[in-house]
């Protein structure tokens, strides 16, 4: 279970680096040679990014380029009369309709906007911002998510931060639910139908103008969700039941999970494994990092897993 999930973790963070290069190679071959962005949407999003979830096993990703105070009209200029082909693309490419979208193009916000108290609004002024272009998988609709500034979100600024002190690291932000996928895909994902309630993980990681350059400036960040129990999944034989795995990080939090054969079973908040079997439990650290600074950068959680069994002849 724990070389699973130490797997599980350099995968995801491959994964992402030849992600990161595909796009910055398109970006440099759509500016002939010289840099677009920020006024660059990646072309065949969906496609290159299903590929990216299949690798990395992430549930969501998206691009969301990096701009300054000043190109903020001049970059809603060049999405706004782009928005309705990049969408319909990525559907077809998704799913091979458009019957999933909401055409309402009321929906779609002409300006950098941000969230307050659920609902998306102009952003106040800021020296840069993160605009979300392409996700995947695709939007519903039309907007509002688009143009949204993520580090208007205080978790997402400060994982957003984090990276770009760091700027050749990938961080990790708590542990929370994520619901920002349909519940019927979601539901296919986890052992319990209930998908949205698992626990969760953002994982930010730069785009750097010049791939595999990572001293060259961020373009674009991605966000990632991905939950905790993936390296579970499908991992033990049927008759392989009771393991207790518990998930920590430094961000103070503890989930735990039991596993019985290919399920694992979000069990709730804390430490739940029973204490009879202390003497038992394995430590597997899941933390990859290795910029120097990444332990003392504040904005991230790293993550780590003690595992137990519940109980012998199980």
């Amino acid at each position: 279970m724990g070389d699973a999930a130490i797997e599980q973790q350099a995968t995801l963070r491959e994964a992402l680096r030849m992600f990161e290069h595909t796009i910055a190679s398109n970006a440099l071959a759509a500016g002939n040679g010289s840099s677009p962005w920020p006024y660059f949407i990646v072309p065949n999003y969906e496609t290159l990014a299903k590929d990216f979830k299949r690798i990395s096993n992430a549930e969501f990703v998206s691009v969301n380029n990096f701009l300054v105070d000043e190109q903020r009209d001049s970059y809603v200029d060049f999405i706004t009369p782009r928005v309705e082909d990049f969408v319909q693309e990525a559907h077809m490419q998704g799913y091979g309709h458009l019957d999933f979208l909401d055409m309402n193009m009321s929906k779609y916000n002409s300006y950098i906007a941000h969230k307050v108290n659920g609902s998306f609004v102009p952003d106040i002024d800021r020296p840069y911002y993160f605009a979300r272009t392409v996700q995947s998988p695709p939007a519903r609709a039309y907007g509002p998510t688009i143009n949204n500034n993520l580090i208007g979100d205080q978790v997402i600024s400060d994982g957003f931060h984090a990276v770009m002190k760091l700027h050749d690291e990938s961080v990790y932000t708590p542990i929370k639910p994520f619901a920002n996928l349909p519940d019927d895909e979601h539901a296919k994902m986890h052992s319990s139908p209930d998908g949205a309630s698992n626990p969760h993980s953002f994982t930010f990681s730069p785009i750097h103008k010049h791939p595999g350059d990572t001293t060259s400036e961020i373009v674009a960040m991605f966000a990632l969700a991905t939950a905790w129990d993936v390296s579970m999944l499908n991992l033990l034989p049927d008759n392989v039941k009771g393991m207790i795995c518990v998930i920590r990080n430094t961000c103070n939090q503890t989930v735990t999970y039991r596993i019985d054969g290919k399920d694992a079973w979000y069990l709730g908040e804390g430490d739940l494994h029973p204490t009879e079997f202390e003497d038992m439990g394995m430590f597997v650290d899941l933390n990859l990092q290795t910029h120097p600074d990444a332990r003392s950068t504040p904005g991230h959680c790293m993550y780590w897993m003690v595992r137990v069994p519940l109980s012998r002849g199980v």
